[in-house]
C-alpha cells in the first residue's frame, strides 16, 4: 500500500470518529434520549480506532452519570422544599385567622345599654333546651365533629328527632325532644366514634365543665375469691379504681359468680388498668383481672384513652399531636 492511500484511509477514519463522538457529546447534553441507542456504535467504533477516543467515551458517561445525579438532587430538593412551604403557608393562614378572630374579641359595644328580650321568647327556648347531652372526642384528630354529629343520631335510632350542633372549644351537644330518650341513650352508653371513645354527659345550666374528663365505664371484675364475693367488698374494689357509679350484683338472684360488675366514672386522664393486686388478707396479694364494656380504642403501651399507641409518649418520647390537629372551624360553625 502505497503512502498515499495509507494517509486517505486514517483520514476517513479520523473523521469517522470525529463525527461519532460529536454525536455522542450531543446526545449527553440534549438529556440522553438517544445516548443509549448511539452507546453500541461508539464503542464498536472507539475500540477498532485508537485508545484515547475509549477514554473520551469513559469522561462522557461520567459526564451523563453526573447530570443524572444533579438532576435527582435538585428533584429532591424542590420535593423537601415544597412540603416545607406548604406547611409555611398553612401556619401563615391559620395565624391570619386566629388574628381576625381576635380583632372581633374587643370590648366594643359593652358600654351600650343592654337589650331585654321578652320572656315567653326565653322561656320557650329554654323549655326546648331542656334534654341536653353534652360531649368532646378523646383524640380530635381522628374524631371529626361534625361526623359525629351526623351519625350518632341514625346510631341511637333518632334520626331527624335529635338535633346536633357544635359548641366551642372541641365539644358538641344533642338536644332530645324528652328526658325518657335522653337517658336510654345515656343508659346504653358509653359510646364511640371512628373506633375511639367519646366522653358525653348530660348538660344543665349548672353544669361543670371538669365533668367532660370522665366517661361512665361498665367493668367486670374477674377473681374475686368466692368466701368474698358480696356486694360490699365489690363497691370497695370499684373505689379503688375511680369514682364509684353503681354496682351490678345480687347474690340472690346471681346465676353466674364468674364476674361482678360495678359502673365507675373514669378519669380519661388516668390510664385504664387490667390487672391490680388486693388483699383479701394482710400481706397476700390476690391478682384481680378487670374488662371495660364497651371499651373501643386505647394505647396498647401505656393505657390512655386520650392517644394511640404511634403518639405514645413511653414508647416514641415524641409530643402528642392529636390535638394540634384539628380543624378549628369546626368548634365554632353550628350544624343545626
Amino acid at each position: 500500500m502505497k503512502e498515499g492511500e495509507s494517509k486517505a484511509i486514517w483520514k476517513r477514519l479520523f473523521l469517522r470518529l470525529c463525527t461519532v463522538i460529536s454525536v455522542t457529546v450531543i446526545d449527553v447534553f440534549d438529556g440522553g434520549r438517544r445516548f443509549i441507542a448511539h452507546s453500541p456504535t461508539v464503542i464498536l467504533t472507539m475500540a477498532t480506532t485508537h485508545r484515547d477516543a475509549l477514554m473520551y467515551w469513559s469522561y462522557s458517561l461520567e459526564l451523563y452519570i453526573w447530570q443524572y445525579r444533579i438532576s435527582r438532587f435538585f428533584h429532591t430538593l424542590n420535593t423537601i422544599l415544597s412540603k416545607f412551604l406548604l406547611q409555611k403557608y398553612r401556619r401563615l393562614i391559620t395565624m391570619a385567622d386566629n388574628l381576625h378572630r381576635n380583632l372581633q374579641e374587643l370590648d366594643l359595644g359593652v358600654e351600650d345599654e343592654p337589650v331585654a328580650l321578652p320572656l315567653d321568647v326565653v322561656n320557650q327556648a329554654a323549655a326546648e333546651n331542656r334534654f341536653i347531652i353534652i360531649g368532646r372526642p378523646v383524640i380530635p384528630r381522628r374524631q371529626n365533629i361534625r361526623a359525629i354529629i351526623a351519625a350518632l343520631p341514625r346510631q341511637w335510632g333518632h334520626a331527624g328527632l335529635v338535633h346536633g350542633r357544635i359548641v366551642e372549644g372541641r365539644r358538641f351537644q344533642f338536644v332530645f325532644p324528652s328526658e325518657e330518650s335522653m337517658e336510654n341513650v345515656l343508659r346504653r352508653g358509653p359510646w364511640a366514634f371512628a373506633d375511639r371513645m367519646l366522653i358525653m354527659q348530660r348538660w344543665s345550666p349548672l353544669f361543670n365543665p371538669l365533668m367532660l374528663n370522665f366517661i361512665p365505664l361498665w367493668i367486670q371484675i374477674r377473681g374475686i375469691p368466692l368466701q368474698y364475693m358480696n356486694q360490699d367488698v365489690i363497691m370497695h374494689i370499684g373505689r379503688a379504681m375511680g369514682q364509684y357509679m353503681d354496682v351490678d350484683y345480687n347474690a340472690e338472684t346471681a346465676v353466674r359468680v364468674e364476674y361482678a360488675r360495678v359502673r365507675v366514672n373514669w378519669d380519661v386522664d388516668l390510664p385504664l388498668r387490667f390487672q391490680k393486686n388486693f388483699q383479701f388478707t394482710p400481706g397476700v396479694n390476690t391478682l384481680l383481672k378487670f374488662r371495660y364494656e364497651r371499651l373501643r380504642g386505647f394505647c396498647e403501651v401505656c393505657g390512655m384513652l386520650t392517644h394511640d399507641s404511634g403518639s405514645c409518649l413511653i414508647q416514641n418520647g415524641g409530643m402528642d399531636h392529636d390535638s394540634e390537629d384539628d380543624d378549628e372551624d369546626d368548634n365554632e360553625e353550628p350544624l343545626l
